[in-house]
């Protein structure tokens, strides 16, 4: 039987691949990143090997990981002899030492929210953790006929990891921490990379605070959505990539390959910020290797190519895209691309996106950012909410400020980078570095190519999160060039200051204040955001497990809150109860019989659809009960 105890497992596995890469590498930073990489592969390739005869159960999964831990220690006996010896502690300085502590409390703060607060956020309730309750039940990650496709056809991975954790454990409880611990790695690799760039060790403190105090990634850290997940993979490889520069072994190559593998099975923005890392790895090999270049291109892309497999399979089998795009460029229920390019619509998408991270608390002031913004739009031709680059159902607009995972502004981060920046191009005149410059115009051009292919939309701060992630070193690099140590102290404890908000009061999870986590039953904190749904979804999950329905099927909208059921059910802790979505009129209700005949005894509606799908010729009109906004029928 599951129990929290058991998630120990994964996490044994993941210490001792640690030490293994310790022993090879000397260093506990690279150490973390490698052995991340490999857990990240492992954990992919168990659920892909134990869905495919839908073994993906609780003995299934805990038995991998029992099987793995034990191979990991295998590993760690057998290289015993090949230490290179424990890296010697850094001499840091009282003022380094006291940041590192302030991100030290920041970042357990953001867990201890993490691990205490229910996923409440609005993608985890609607996408994230649905298709996971789903892929438990079937015992597969196969696609499912569902009224919300994005629980299909979107990358899976943290979703993957969030699967393990749960089934190992008596819930949903470390649904967070996966983002949690990306937001850890990130803030170790970021640290890493200011260290290949050229940093000190005051420039690589200055890393930590810049990127622990990132307002978007202190809001995502503490949700069970994807975001930081992805920043963390392509930290790593960032970090395989200078690393390449440097030393063209197999495991910098590999970690290319697997570090972009994970990245793209996690979300799909990371097709276009991982470009130019690519291209500077191909040009690099090129370079160096000559005729033998092919290799380790080879094997990395071999690799990635491998790590999704399974998902690309799925996706072209359903929608005959591996990314599950259809022929007229929509994913899903939107089109996310743009429908024009040129040099107006891309400077438009660069001035719009940049705006939305110069938001602040003052509306006025935002109202100042919005006319400027019109202004440019006005010279340049362009209306600011031109649908062929904004998203359907949406106008620019700076969205109202809050602490939030969707839509925080990060103001003064936006702005350390310009400055750092515009002191890495001056620099770049009289020394030229080289690396920093290189590795300054990837990050950039990643978030450029992020302009020039998607429409704007409103909560597209949170998509910059990787930018914002891999810009940090720059910007601590331009910090430590300050001969005043206090002046760049006094910024990085500003960005601490300024971070408290984030940590102490999200809108959603706060630590404190009348609606603190610690006061708020986790029931209740799930419905934060929808309190009206409470009682209804409470109310028919109650009638039907009274009244012992097995069978139990879901006629929801395409951007409904599903998990709320789940909720219910599995503190009823009824056994044998089945849910699946019915009614369903996309793609997806091809794979009907994929898990065998389902045919309901009653249906829970919630969404704008009319009627109720469970009529069948000759049969007496389903019962109903109105709860609201929700609605049950039941079958005579």
């Amino acid at each position: 039987m599951a129990s929290p105890m058991l998630v120990i497992v994964p996490l044994l596995c993941f210490t001792l691949t640690v030490l293994s890469f310790l022993k090879k590498e000397g260093s506990w930073r690279r150490s973390f990143l490698c052995a991340g990489v490999t857990w990240g592969l492992l954990l992919t390739l168990i659920t892909e090997v134990l869905s495919v005869p839908r073994l993906l159960t609780f003995g299934g999964v805990l038995g991998s990981w029992v099987v793995a831990a034990f191979a990991a220690f295998a590993v760690l006996l057998s290289i015993r002899g090949q230490m290179k010896g424990l890296p010697k502690p850094a001499h840091l300085s009282p003022v380094s030492v006291a940041l590192l502590a302030c991100v030290a409390v920041t970042v357990s703060a953001v867990g201890l929210t993490a691990f205490v607060a229910a996923p409440n956020n609005f993608d985890s309730l609607t996408y994230h953790l649905s298709r996971v309750v789903h892929w438990i039940q079937n015992r597969s990650v196969a696609f499912y006929p569902t009224h919300i496709t994005r629980q299909l056809h979107r990358a899976p991975w943290a979703e993957f990891a969030i699967l393990h954790l749960q089934m190992l454990s008596e819930g949903d409880r470390w649904a967070n921490l996966v983002q949690w611990f990306s937001m850890v790695g990130s803030i170790l690799g970021a640290t890493l990379i200011a260290r290949q760039l050229g940093a000190d060790l005051r420039g690589q403190t200055l890393t930590a605070v810049v990127c622990a105090t990132i307002p978007m990634g202190i809001a995502q850290a503490s949700t069970a959505q994807n975001d930081y997940v992805v920043a963390f993979w392509l930290v790593c490889l960032a970090h395989f990539a200078l690393a390449f520069q440097q030393s063209r072994n197999g495991i910098n190559g590999l970690g290319v390959g697997a570090s972009l593998g994970l990245a793209l099975l996690t979300k799909a923005t990371a097709y276009l910020y991982a470009i130019p890392f690519l291209l500077w790895f191909l040009v690099s090999a090129v370079a160096a290797l000559r005729r033998q270049a092919w290799k380790p291109v080879l094997a990395a892309g071999i690799l990635a190519l491998s790590v999704n497999a399974g998902h690309f399979a799925r996706n072209w089998d359903l929608y005959g895209s591996p990314l599950g795009v259809t022929q007229d460029g929509v994913c899903g229920e939107f089109r996310y691309a743009n429908e024009v390019f040129s040099l107006p619509t891309f400077i438009s998408n660069v001035v719009r996106n940049l705006a939305l991270q110069m938001g602040t608390p003052s509306r006025r002031l935002n109202a100042s950012i919005e006319e400027a913004t019109h202004r440019v739009h006005a010279l340049l031709g362009v209306d600011a909410s031109d649908r062929r680059t904004t998203l359907a159902g949406t106008r620019f607009g700076l969205p109202r400020f809050a602490i939030s995972e969707d839509y925080s502004f990060n103001p003064i981060h936006a702005l350390l980078i310009l400055a750092a920046s515009a002191a890495l191009l001056a620099k770049s005149r009289s020394r030229a570095p080289r690396i920093p410059l290189a590795y300054w115009l990837c990050v950039g051009a990643g978030f450029l190519l992020f302009c020039f292919y998607l429409k704007w939309q409103p909560w597209h701060s949170r998509l910059h999160l990787p930018s914002l992630v891999l810009f940090s070193p720059v910007v601590a690099l331009a910090l430590s060039w300050i001969r005043n140590e206090k002046a760049a102290a006094a910024v990085a404890i500003l960005l601490l200051i300024a971070a408290l908000p984030w940590v102490l009061s999200s809108r959603l999870r706060p630590l404190i204040g009348p609606r603190s986590i610690f006061t708020t039953t986790r029931i209740d904190q799930f419905f934060v955001k929808r309190p009206y749904l409470r009682g209804p979804c409470q109310e028919a999950v109650q009638f039907l497990t009274h009244q012992g329905h097995a069978h139990i099927g879901l006629y929801l909208g395409y951007d409904e809150p599903e998990y709320l059921f789940w909720v219910f059910f599995q503190r009823a802790r009824r056994e044998h109860v089945r849910i699946e979505h019915v009614g369903v009129a996309n793609l997806s209700a091809l794979k009907s019989e994929s898990f065998g005949h389902f045919n309901p005894s009653a249906v829970i509606c919630l969404g704008p659809q009319q009627g109720d799908p469970i009529v069948r010729g000759g049969e007496p009109r389903p019962s109903e009960l109105s709860l609201g906004p929700v609605r049950v029928f039941v079958r005579r």
